[in-house]
C-alpha cells in the first residue's frame, strides 16, 4: 500500500496475529466419528468429504465457528488463502494455520479481507517449485498490512455484505440464462426430429453403408505415422486436431480405417454416459486420418441422408434417450456397440427437407451461441467487480472515514499492545493442553515438584516449566522441557520477558522466575 488511507494504521501481520500450525494426523488416526479434520480441500470445496479424529485434542488445534484459518502450503492460486470457519467444532490438519488475532484492534472477518488483499505478496514470499509451494511463519509474520479502527471495519463489512449479496444475485440470475441457451439447441433438435418423424423413421442400419470400430494399436505423440483421432478430439460436435497422436499401420489396415469426408465418428465408451454417443462429422481436413478403438465410424448413404442432418439427429433428445438407455452400466464404464447403434431410429425426410432442417438448426445455434457469449461476458465481469471493491476498501474509498485524531491515536496505542494480549491468549491455551474428544489433560509438574491449581491457571506456561526445572535454567533446557515449536517458544519467552515474569539472570545464558512479578 503506497499511500496509507486517513485513519488507518500500518503494521506487520506478526504484530497483531499469531499463527498456529495444524496437527500432522496419521492415516491410522482417522476415524468414522469424532471431530472432523479440516484439510485444505475442505476449505476450498464445501462438498469435500471429511476424515474424523476420536481422541484428545490440543486446544491449539481445536477450531470453532468464527476462527480464522490460513492455508499456507500447496498450489498458489488454488490452495493458498484465508477462510473464516463457519462449520461445527473441528480439529486442524497440518499446512493450515489457525490465526490467533488481537480482536481489540481487528475483527477476524476483516483480517480475512486483509490477508486476501495481500495474498499476492504472500505468494511472492512462498518457497518451493512451480507447483507446490509454502510460506514460513516468519515470512508470513513480516507481511506489511494496514487496517482502520473497529468502527470503520464494521461499516466496511456491512456495506461489503450488501454489495456481495447483489453480486451473488446477479450470478444466480445469469447461470440459468446461460443454461437455457444450451437448452435452446436441444429444443430445436427435438422439434426437427418430431417433424421429421412424420415420415416413417428408419433404423440407422438402413441409411449407412458401413460401420466400423477403430484401431486398438497404441499411438504416440511423435508425429511418426498416421494421425489417430481419439475421444479428446471429439469436441462440441466437431473434430479438434489438438494433441494428436500417431501410429503406424499396414496398407490393409489403412484401407479399412482411413476416414473420408462425410464420415461420422461416434464415441462408443466412456465413464460418463453423457459422452457416450457424442459425434463429429469428418471434413476434408481430416481425410486419410484414422481413429482409435473407443470410437465407431459410420459412413452415411448419401442417397438417403446428408451427413450434417444425420449428425444433428444423433444429438437430438429423442436419439440421446435411445443411446443412454442402451449405454448405461453399473460397472462404471458405459458402452454402446455397433448393433445397438444400428437399431437407433432416425427420421428420414427428403434430402431437401434435411438440408432445410440443418439450416434451421445452424441459425438457432448461432443465435444461442451469440447470446451465451454475451451472458458469459457479463459473468466474467463479476470477479473483476469483486477485485475492484477490494481495491476501494484498501484505498480508503469504500466508506466515508469519519474517524478523528483520538480514534487514530487509540488504534495506534492498541496495536502497540497487541503482542502482550496475544501472549495472554496463548497462555490460556497452554493452561488447558488437551481437550475435546478424549480426556482433558493438564500440565503435570516434574516428579517431586508441586504446582497448585491456582498457579497452573494464572502463571505462564513457561513459568510453570521453569519451576519444574528449579526456578532457573538455560534457554535451551527450558525449550526442550516445554515440548514447543522453536518459533512458538521464543515468541512466548519474549512476551514473558516483556512483562517480567521471566528475567535474564546474572549469568546471561540463565533464565530465572521473577518472584516479584
Amino acid at each position: 500500500m503506497d499511500v496509507l488511507p486517513a485513519g488507518w494504521v500500518k503494521t506487520c501481520l506478526g504484530d497483531v496475529c499469531h499463527f498456529i500450525n495444524g496437527r500432522a494426523f496419521k492415516v491410522t488416526e482417522w476415524s468414522d466419528s469424532g471431530l472432523p479434520i479440516i484439510r485444505i480441500q475442505n476449505l476450498n470445496n464445501a462438498q469435500a468429504k471429511y476424515n474424523y479424529f476420536l481422541g484428545p485434542v490440543d486446544e491449539r488445534h481445536r477450531v470453532s465457528s468464527g476462527d480464522l484459518l490460513f492455508a499456507w502450503s500447496g498450489t498458489p492460486g488454488t490452495s493458498f488463502g484465508a477462510h473464516v470457519w463457519r462449520g461445527e467444532n473441528a480439529v486442524l490438519n497440518q499446512h493450515i494455520f489457525k490465526v490467533i488475532i488481537d480482536e481489540t484492534v481487528v475483527m477476524p472477518e476483516f483480517m480475512e479481507l486483509v490477508i486476501k488483499h495481500n495474498l499476492s505478496s504472500i505468494i511472492d514470499k512462498a518457497q518451493g517449485g512451480v507447483g507446490l509451494r509454502h510460506i514460513t511463519r516468519k515470512d508470513l509474520e513480516s507481511i506489511e498490512i494496514a487496517f482502520p479502527c473497529i468502527k470503520i471495519q464494521k461499516r466496511i463489512l456491512e456495506r461489503l455484505k450488501n454489495v456481495q449479496a447483489r453480486i451473488n444475485a446477479t450470478r444466480a440470475e445469469l447461470d440459468p440464462c446461460i443454461a437455457q441457451t444450451h437448452q435452446y439447441k436441444t429444443v430445436t433438435l427435438g422439434s426437427i426430429y418430431s417433424r421429421g418423424i412424420a415420415n416413417a423413421p428408419a433404423p440407422l442400419s438402413e441409411v449407412v453403408t458401413d460401420i466400423r470400430y477403430g484401431t486398438s494399436k497404441k499411438s504416440y505423440p511423435n508425429s511418426k505415422g498416421t494421425p489417430v483421432l481419439r475421444i479428446p478430439n471429439i469436441v462440441d460436435g466437431e473434430i479438434s486436431t489438438k494433441e494428436l497422436k500417431y501410429t503406424e499401420l499396414d496398407d490393409a489396415a489403412l484401407k479399412k480405417l482411413s476416414l473420408q469426408a462425410g464420415d461420422i465418428l461416434i464415441v462408443r465408451s466412456n465413464g460418463s454416459v453423457d459422452l457416450v454417443g457424442r459425434t463429429a462429422v469428418v471434413s476434408q481436413a481430416h481425410i486419410d486420418m484414422v481413429y482409435a478403438g473407443y470410437l465407431i465410424r459410420i459412413r452415411p448413404d448419401l442417397t438417403k441422408v446428408s451427413p450434417p442432418y444425420l449428425n444433428c439427429m444423433l444429438q437430438s433428445p429423442q436419439v440421446r434417450e435411445q443411446i443412454e438407455s442402451a449405454a448405461r452400466s453399473t460397472s462404471g464404464v458405459n458402452n454402446i456397440n455397433a448393433t445397438e447403434l444400428m437399431n437407433l431410429l432416425i427420421p428420414c425426410p427428403p434430402i431437401t427437407d434435411q438440408e432445410a432442417a440443418v439450416g434451421e438448426f445452424l441459425k438457432a445455434d448461432k443465435k444461442a451461441s451469440s447470446l451465451r457469449a454475451e451472458l458469459n461476458k457479463v459473468l466474467e465481469l463479476l470477479p473483476n467487480l469483486e477485485s475492484e471493491v477490494m481495491n476501494k476498501i484498501f484505498s480508503g474509498d469504500f466508506v466515508l472515514d469519519d474517524s478523528d485524531a483520538a480514534d487514530i491515536t487509540h488504534l495506534s496505542n492498541a496495536v502497540s499492545g497487541s503482542k502482550l494480549r496475544l501472549a495472554e491468549k496463548l497462555r490460556d491455551m497452554r493452561s488447558n493442553k488437551e481437550v475435546g474428544a478424549g480426556p482433558t489433560k493438564t500440565n503435570k509438574p516434574t516428579a517431586g515438584k508441586s504446582i497448585d491449581q491456582e498457579s497452573a491457571a494464572t502463571n505462564s506456561y513457561l513459568v510453570l516449566k521453569l519451576k519444574e526445572l528449579g526456578g532457573q535454567a538455560k534457554a535451551k533446557d527450558l525449550w526442550m522441557t516445554s515440548g514447543m515449536d522453536i518459533e512458538d517458544f521464543y515468541k512466548l519467552l519474549r512476551a514473558d520477558i516483556l512483562v517480567e515474569t521471566i528475567v535474564v539472570g546474572r549469568e546471561k545464558d540463565i533464565l530465572e522466575i521473577n518472584d516479584e512479578a
